[in-house]
């Protein structure tokens, strides 16, 4: 693909000269009919023919070198993942960049980067071609506009530097949008450099659909450009922490640490090294990995008189230096107390029984009403329970300012008649009309998940009777609000048809649950609390681990509680900012641990077609495994030398015609007539 200058291609129109000279030479002569020479007309028929071809070759020849040597003075590039523009520059070029973890594999054919890379190829853009387009960025870790000088200074910025967070392009998009809309540009370009990964872009999320018809509907010609970087990651290892929790055993504290351990598939059977990190001491341990992946359980000791204990496992360097750690920071946890907002009285109560079941065990609970709701949560409680429709306004916002700050949510439907919600809720949740089971049987839980969270195993490895446990009533479960189709809901115990009993989802350092049935008689048989009791216990314990000391959160999702906080890291390869870099940071005496989001050890990417799909009707070019062509090196390349060889071989043709024309022909034989 090539691109010029459009004023010199003006320059093509003296291509014609040589038309016209021949035209003019044409007009020079009279035809004259005369009878003594019409019987050579036969004779010379044949030859003429042939001249004539002659003549047109020569002035083929002649076109085409000019013309050659034209573009030769118009410096063509080639090669560009640009492509071919031949309207001019756009007025304005935004750049979003993907900066997730997973941009951070190392592509072994040119051992650099995803992210590497894209910075590459983006600052291989030749200043000229762009001398007067505006040039903004738009990193994923900010979604912040930034205007720049140009590409050539993206390999230099820190905005445009290694992170540990996810990516939310269609935030990016939108972003980007708002900017066009409020800058008002006339051309404009929106170049996007992205592995595709399947969780950064969200595909099914409905907002692709409001994106792309704003796009389409902006008075400016927009056009899209996909920079893909989506080549597989090769002998790359990675570890995921899964839950991390501090138990107490006749007497003795530790930490029980689950963690995933996955490789390249290809790999096969290996015994992995690993480092086993508590407060800076470093251990090496070994585990043994057979197929992709391996969930590991470790039992680290909690020494006596610490308050805060952090620590986790790390991974020998590889082909993603961003997913060889994880982390974990618990404190001691104090006295842990629950807030009920109930619209049914008896299924606030028994809520408020399974929380502080037994006195002068530091656990504490009490029933609020929904306008108190927002003071009870600034004393910073363990567990929020809200029992109705799905909150909205005030409370709402209480709820997810909790969650983000660590505090752990349960939802759960309304009990009165009919039990449907008013509408979506800010929070991701909307109760549809209860569903009564069939009078011959009750609704029964198929799976749920037994590894980790609030219905996890008992210490002693045995399983709660969530099998058991018969549900009469349930309401249905939707994922509200303008994220993908799930909502970012994930099931953690499901019924025999699929629907959720309970769900969960991940909002800033804490989490909300939902659970579609209440513990009331006519419900389910959660008020006998054999599930009931443990479940809001281990949620308590969840939602007061960041009480103690200690968070453990994703990078990205956590932010300090005030501006006025410094954090720092407490180990060398943590790096120092917390707002995107992975590590274990300080406080004063708290500490928190911020991993990379697990959604990017996610092999699953968008195909080409479905990102044309996600943006149509506007225009997209994508470009993909440029290192795979040999391209990355040197993203442009110009065209005049191989210019300049094609016009002199046009040249040198002409010559070979020209001498052929002119050659002398053979005198007559004898016997024939002389001409």
């Amino acid at each position: 693909m090539t691109f010029l200058q459009p004023w010199m291609l003006w320059g093509l129109a003296a291509a014609s000269l040589p038309v016209l000279i021949h035209l003019l030479n044409r007009l020079r002569y009279r035809r004259i009919a005369w009878a003594a020479i019409q019987f050579l007309i036969q004779a010379t028929r044949s030859s003429t023919r042939n001249a004539r071809l002659r003549h047109y070759l020569i002035l083929a020849c002649r076109t085409l070198a000019i013309s050659a040597f034209l573009l030769l003075l118009a410096r063509p590039i080639a090669g560009g993942w640009l492509g071919a523009s031949l309207a001019g520059a756009p007025d304005m070029v935004l750049v979003l960049l993907d900066r997730s973890a997973s941009m951070e594999t190392v592509d072994p054919r040119v051992q650099t980067s995803r992210r590497e890379q894209a910075l590459a190829l983006l600052a291989g853009v030749p200043r000229e071609r762009f001398a007067s387009t505006r040039f903004v960025l738009l990193d994923s870790a900010t979604a912040a506009p930034q205007e720049i000088a140009g590409p050539a200074a993206l390999p230099v910025l820190a905005l445009a530097a290694a992170t540990d967070t996810a990516a939310d392009l269609p935030a990016l998009v939108r972003a980007a949008a708002d900017a066009i809309a409020r800058d008002r540009p006339g051309r404009v370009e929106v170049w996007i450099a992205s592995d595709l990964q399947a969780s950064n872009w969200r595909p099914d999320a409905r907002e692709w659909r409001d994106l792309a018809a704003t796009l389409a509907a902006l008075p400016q010609d927009v056009r899209v450009r996909v920079l893909s970087l989506a080549a597989p990651a090769r002998g790359n290892r990675s570890v995921t922490l899964r839950e991390a929790r501090r138990i107490r055993s006749g007497g003795a504290a530790s930490v029980e640490m689950v963690v995933d351990l996955a490789q390249d598939p290809a790999a096969g059977p290996a015994k992995v090294p690993l480092t086993l990190v508590v407060n800076g001491a470093r251990t090496p341990v070994e585990a043994a990995i057979e197929g992709a992946s391996l969930t590991l359980t470790r039992s680290v000791p909690w020494p006596a008189g610490t308050d805060v204990l952090w620590g986790g496992l790390e991974l020998p360097a590889d082909g993603n230096p961003r997913d060889n750690a994880c982390r974990f920071a618990l404190g001691v946890p104090g006295a842990l107390h629950a807030v009920v907002v109930a619209d049914d009285a008896a299924c606030g109560e028994r809520l408020r029984l399974a929380a502080a079941p037994l006195p002068d065990q530091g656990r504490t609970a009490a029933l609020a009403a929904p306008a108190a709701l927002a003071g009870a949560l600034a004393r910073e409680p363990a567990l929020a329970v809200w029992q109705g429709a799905a909150p909205g306004g005030g409370p709402a916002a209480a709820l997810e300012d909790f969650a983000r700050r660590g505090g752990t949510v349960l939802l759960m439907p309304p009990g009165a008649e009919p039990a449907a919600a008013a509408g979506a809720s800010p929070l991701g949740l909307a109760w549809t009309a209860a569903e009564a089971a069939p009078a011959e049987a009750a609704f029964r839980v198929a799976v749920w998940e037994e590894m980790e969270g609030p219905l996890a195993r008992t210490l002693d490895g045995r399983s709660l009777p969530v099998a058991a446990l018969e549900v009469r009533r349930r309401a249905g479960f939707a994922a509200s609000g303008a994220d993908a189709a799930d909502g970012g809901w994930l099931p953690i115990a499901t019924f025999v048809d699929g629907r959720p009993l309970l769900a969960r989802r991940n909002v800033g350092a804490g989490r909300i649950y939902a659970l579609s049935t209440l513990a009331v008689d006519g419900w389910s048989g959660l008020g006998d609390g054999w599930i009931l009791v443990p479940l809001v216990q281990r949620l308590m314990e969840e939602g007061g681990r960041r009480l103690g000391g200690g968070v453990t959160a994703e990078c990205g999702a956590w932010r300090p509680a005030s501006a006025d906080e410094r954090w720092e890291s407490v180990e060398g390869g943590g790096g120092s900012d917390a707002a995107v870099a992975a590590g274990v940071y300080r406080c004063g005496a708290r500490r928190v641990a911020l991993n990379r989001p697990a959604a990017e050890d996610d092999p699953e990417r968008v195909d080409e077609a479905r990102v044309r799909a996600l943006f149509a009707p506007v225009r997209v070019d994508i470009v993909a495994d440029l290192a795979g062509r040999g391209s990355a090196p040197a993203v442009q390349s110009e065209l005049w030398p191989l210019l300049l060889i094609v016009a002199m071989l046009f040249l040198l043709a002409e010559g070979v015609l020209l001498v052929g024309e002119h050659a002398p022909r053979p005198s007559a034989g004898r016997g024939e007539v002389p001409s």
